[in-house]
């Protein structure tokens, strides 16, 4: 919980996290790397009645999680066998990757695109995209993403959302400082 208490961050992605589930129509949030998961720290719900969403304090397994698959690949996509704990490579639905080759392969996607996906790996029937919070030292200090119900988040809305997404963690990027 001490990364939660990082005031900055949160404040800074607050109003952006708003304007992102206002413009997407989906529920938004925002973690950071805690212990080998990724730990939401703010969450800004969508309206719908039904909506895909984690709490504050919720510590996701990195692997089948989109914001956890960016924190993986821009900070430890070399030394991922040590990062990645053996006892937490579970299999959460028929679709989540296991294997550290597996993995690899799929992190080397987010470094190219710029996002990750979780497509229907954490829960079925749920899809999520995010993209990398850069610090002013131009390090990844989080990850904001986006979380649907998969009926309304379609493969084809991927392109779309993933747009948001990346102009969303550019925006928190800036008012924390990052040049790029």
């Amino acid at each position: 919980m001490k990364a939660a208490g990082n005031i900055d961050l949160r404040a800074a992605a607050r109003p952006v996290l708003q304007a992102l589930t206002s413009s997407s129509d989906e529920t938004c949030h925002l973690a950071v790397w805690d212990q080998g998961r990724a730990l939401i720290i703010e969450v800004s719900e969508c309206s719908h009645p039904l909506s895909a969403a984690s709490k504050p304090g919720t510590r996701a397994y990195v692997h089948a999680s989109s914001t956890g698959k960016v924190l993986l690949a821009y900070l430890f996509i070399e030394e991922l066998e040590s990062v990645w704990a053996p006892q937490d490579r579970v299999s959460l639905t028929r679709n989540t990757t296991t294997s550290v080759q597996g993995l690899r392969a799929e992190l080397a996607k987010v470094l190219k695109n710029g996002y990750a996906l979780d497509d229907e790996e954490y829960h079925v029937g749920v899809r999520c995209v995010a993209a990398p919070v850069f610090s002013s030292d131009g390090r990844v200090c989080a990850g904001v993403g986006i979380t649907a119900s998969s009926a309304r988040f379609t493969k084809r809305r991927v392109g779309e959302l993933s747009k948001l997404v990346k102009q969303a963690a550019a925006d928190i990027s800036r008012l924390l400082g990052w040049k790029g």
